[in-house]
């Protein structure tokens, strides 16, 4: 019997195409745009690669945008640093045989064409993996918090919440559309040096990342400022289209938590984003207790999403070594 669907790799050359149909989804991510696998693969390194699944009419009916990386002579699918999300996407006119076939047909080609897949990560969207289940796949159930903008208001968070933003607008804090990277970025790294931590990329890379998203008018920067102008806080939406918007990064300087800052910015990005016709915020992970508590307490819903991964035993031992030396190499 013929096959219904095809995999197979995009020639770089054709990589429009698959932004014009990913761009036709609503709920697409821009984390699958060719666009943001180059930027990623430049800043980070790896091969960025484009794989689709094609019905008969040469029509594309689901696929992912994915990055390579080299280790030990292997070739290994890896998510980049500040990339949550490498997801497979499906066509929205597939029945539930479809997509069976359609999933079948990609685990495999993806399994024969790598040696290791460490981490495709999908969004909430992709909620049947049976089919990698099936051809000997780990299948991981994670969690990211989901606001439904629609129905989005003040009564809608915690009281907890309620009283910080109400203890911000008395301090005269004010958030707006800002898109001063250096700011951004200090307000981030003040972010991790409170957990005696260094942030994971350098100023250089962080702006190429925010330069990409700003070119192709993909995300916008919310920055919370004190009345006398000093930054606070500050977040960066990313998007595809107005339907879904992914908090992609968020930094605060802890001198300000006690005047509500963090919880303020919040509330004003939300309500940024719900006047302009967004219905969706996936606040892109909530697998750490503290960190979910905190999303939660705005009125979002746990959703579970999935990670694909298909690793060899030696895998993991030898990434591990391999990221022990990085970090020592980084030290010196």
């Amino acid at each position: 019997m013929e096959k219904r669907f095809t995999a197979e790799e995009l020639p770089k050359r054709q990589w429009s195409i698959w932004d014009e149909w990913l761009g036709e989804l609503p709920y697409a991510s821009p984390f699958s745009m060719s666009w943001w696998l180059e930027t990623v693969c430049d800043v980070f390194g790896g091969k960025p690669h484009v794989f689709v699944v094609t019905a008969h009419d040469n029509s594309i009916v689901g696929g992912i945008a994915l990055r390579e990386i080299n280790f030990l002579g292997k070739s290994i699918v890896s998510p980049s640093t500040l990339s949550l999300y490498m997801p497979v996407v499906l066509s929205e006119n597939l029945d539930r045989h479809d997509i069976v076939d359609v999933l079948t047909e990609l685990a495999r080609f993806l399994m024969n064409r790598f040696d290791v897949i460490h981490g495709v990560h999908n969004t909430k969207e992709l909620s049947d993996v049976r089919p990698f289940q099936w051809l000997g796949y780990q299948v991981d159930v994670r969690y990211t918090a989901v606001t439904e903008l629609t129905t989005y208001g003040f009564n809608s968070m915690d009281r907890s919440q309620r009283n910080k933003i109400k203890k911000a607008e008395r301090a005269g804090l004010e958030t707006r559309p800002y898109g001063d990277s250096a700011i951004m970025w200090d307000l981030w790294s003040k972010t991790f040096e409170r957990q005696g931590l260094n942030a994971p990329v350098s100023l250089a890379q962080f702006r190429r990342l925010i330069d990409s998203i700003e070119s192709h008018n993909s995300g916008i920067a919310f920055v919370t400022f004190q009345a006398d102008g000093t930054p606070t806080s500050f977040r960066l939406c990313a998007f595809c289209n107005v339907h879904t918007a992914y908090d992609w990064i968020a930094g605060n300087d802890p001198t300000y938590f006690s005047v509500g800052a963090s919880s303020f910015n919040v509330w004003s990005s939300l309500n940024y984003l719900k006047t302009q016709g967004f219905s969706t915020f996936d606040w892109c992970g909530a697998n750490i207790m503290s960190i979910a508590d905190f999303k939660l307490s705005f009125g979002a819903k746990l959703v579970p999403y999935f990670s694909l991964q298909l690793k060899p035993w030696w895998f993991e031992p030898a990434f591990k070594c391999r990221s022990v030396f990085r970090k020592a190499i980084r030290r010196r």
